[in-house]
């Protein structure tokens, strides 16, 4: 019975060896038309045209470690997240977070809010540039975290 299973992958291997593609029937695109992501890397070398590694249900923005007296500023905000189109920049004050006062809080305890508030957050900050109080409301989107 071993043997049987021998001879059959034997044969397999040698037609194998010996098929040739048809032109234009079976063939595939030479390395240079392959996409980045097939691949695994684009011309240049780098991942970007591999999809990102994680995606996230968020608004966009990164807050600094440890508050203000007038609440607690963004880090970052991620270019094209909800946030960005809505108008927050880096150094925005955020006094509160869904009616919630930010002063005295930290970090983790504003992503917490964010994160609790369900599909959309509203948001009390100060304008970097004119020190103004605003109040909008951000809807949370999936984004893809850079890779």
């Amino acid at each position: 019975m071993l043997h049987s299973y021998r001879r059959i992958l034997a044969l397999f291997l040698a037609g194998a060896a010996a098929w040739k593609p048809v032109p234009g029937v079976c063939s595939l695109p030479s390395s240079e038309n392959l996409p980045g992501i097939r691949q695994g890397l684009s011309r240049g070398g780098s991942n970007d045209g591999l999809p990102a590694k994680r995606w996230i249900f968020a608004i966009g923005v990164g807050f600094e470690h440890a508050g203000t007296p007038l609440g607690v500023a963004l880090s970052q905000v991620l270019p094209g997240s909800p946030a960005d189109r809505a108008g927050l920049a880096a150094g925005s004050i955020i006094a509160e977070i869904n009616g919630v006062s930010t002063v005295g809080r930290t970090e983790e305890e504003c992503v917490r809010m964010v994160k609790e508030g369900g599909t959309s957050v509203k948001l009390k900050f100060y304008d970097p540039a004119t020190l103004l109080p605003r109040t909008l409301t951000v809807k949370k989107e999936s984004i893809a975290l850079p890779n």
